[in-house]
């Protein structure tokens, strides 16, 4: 099981997830991967006119953190944004039981990720896992959170296409 986390997991979420997971199966191997949309990582590519590197360029540091590029250039596509790329600074938490070799997967996967978007036909640069996270948040709070039980219930929800 993947666990995507816009943060730092705390202990109490760990524990909640290995209690959930051993109360519906034991020794499922589960990896806790941090998703930093706000890297202060930067990358450049100095052999090409915009300094822009490719869409899916992906730096290793280490055994369980890389750096990926969702948000560069494509081939034969212009890129209309301008300033810097973001960076998506992938790291898989150290008390993750999945071992650390499948971690390229994860990256790839995650690569994967940001060209789903069901809400249109293009490609969004962060993570559907992240994307569709903080556009159910935004629900949630300008529907108000006395009214969302209600809204659930009555399955305004139902025929929508939500990744979680």
């Amino acid at each position: 099981m993947i666990i995507h986390f816009h943060k730092k997991p705390s202990k109490r979420e760990i524990e909640s997830i290995e209690n959930a997971l051993t109360s519906v199966e034991k020794d499922t191997p589960y990896a806790l991967v941090h998703l930093n949309e706000y890297s202060n990582f930067r990358l450049f590519d100095a052999s090409h006119s915009t300094y822009v590197p490719p869409t899916g360029l992906k730096v290793s540091l280490s055994s369980h953190q890389a750096l990926l590029l969702l948000d560069g250039r494509r081939r034969g596509v212009e890129r209309r944004k301008t300033g810097v790329p973001r960076i998506l600074d992938v790291r898989m938490d150290k008390r993750s039981t999945l071992e650390f070799e499948r971690f390229p997967e994860l990256v790839k996967q995650i690569s994967d990720f940001s060209y789903i978007n069901w809400r249109g036909f293009n490609a969004v640069s962060v993570p559907i896992t992240l994307n569709y996270s903080k556009l159910i948040a935004k629900m949630v709070i300008d529907i108000g959170l006395e009214n969302w039980n209600q809204v659930v219930a009555e399955g305004k929800l139902r025929d929508k296409s939500w990744f979680l």
